[in-house]
């Protein structure tokens, strides 16, 4: 995320070498946690992976996700966790960064061996940080920006790791969720349809305007289709923007950006990639 304010986000890589923290390696979640609070409190809560790590007290095995957050809800900062009987769907993580949130999620790095996003030498647990989504349709991204603290760019006997942060399509974030196995090595793999993840609050919406569009206001404005159905459209024109889905009535859409083109009045996703016109919507507010 690049509005608001405060600095980027920046990457925090466990490999000691960096770090200096021998227990580096064994921390993937403390440093999902660490990103995932810089991003999701505009930076105002920067704690490095090795402080989560050490504040958990666990210097046995690995750690979880409700361990690290304490040190986050520890400091005053509302948490949303999906662990346990209580997992997110893929869709559910999807639309909150579409909104503006972040997250720290757990899963299994073989998602990510024999593609670009690879950064360890074998299948293994391990937990990054997601701050964005781009392109597709509400709930379904084309692709999500992943803080991956192992994607450092080292070289190693099986390869070179990525180098994080990266735009990865959101097909392998949801291989990543599913190959999770939350009881350790051996055990059932979560499956598709869940995540473990740390959701932190949309402190940033953010919006890339296109086609001479302003911000919504409210901002971001949500909204639901009025009539029968409409089509959401790949650019704010009836005559040549492609039909890109169906939105029939009651379909939440949220809106960052509005402009008037062609006598209709459009609203816009954040980045600028699908249209609905506002005659067909009713604004809701609120978290429905």
């Amino acid at each position: 995320m690049s509005e608001g304010p405060g600095r980027p986000t920046s990457l925090q890589r466990q490999n000691p070498k960096y770090s200096g923290y021998p227990r580096g390696w064994s921390g993937c979640t403390p440093h999902a946690v660490a990103m995932a609070g810089d991003e999701g409190t505009i930076n105002q809560i920067v704690l490095t992976g090795k402080q989560i790590h050490l504040e958990t007290h666990d210097t046995v095995g690995g750690t979880t996700l409700p361990q690290c957050v304490a040190s986050l809800t520890g400091r005053g900062v509302k948490v949303e966790q999906h662990t346990g009987p209580n997992v997110a769907t893929p869709f559910y993580v999807a639309y909150q960064l579409q909104l503006g949130r972040c997250l720290a999620a757990q899963g299994d790095a073989v998602a990510f061996i024999g593609t670009p996003s690879r950064s360890t030498g074998t299948a293994v647990a391990h937990a990054v940080m997601f701050a964005d989504a781009r392109g597709g349709t509400p709930g379904d991204p084309d692709e999500v920006l992943m803080y991956d603290s192992a994607a450092d760019g080292r070289k190693a006997g099986w390869g070179t790791a990525a180098q994080g942060p990266q735009w990865i399509p959101w097909a392998r974030a949801k291989k990543f969720f599913a190959a999770l196995r939350p009881n350790g090595p051996g055990t059932p793999q979560l499956g598709g349809g869940k995540v473990y993840c740390a959701i932190l609050p949309d402190t940033k919406p953010h919006v890339h305007l296109k086609y001479g569009a302003a911000r919504t206001s409210p901002f971001p404005d949500r909204t639901r289709v009025n009539t029968a159905h409409v089509w959401l459209r790949s650019s704010p024109t009836m005559g040549t923007a492609s039909h890109v889905r169906r939105l029939d009535r009651n379909t939440l859409f949220v809106a960052y950006q509005r402009v008037s083109r062609g006598g209709y009045l459009w609203l816009g996703n954040h980045d600028g990639s699908r249209w609905v016109r506002a005659s067909s919507m009713r604004n809701i507010g609120g978290k429905q």
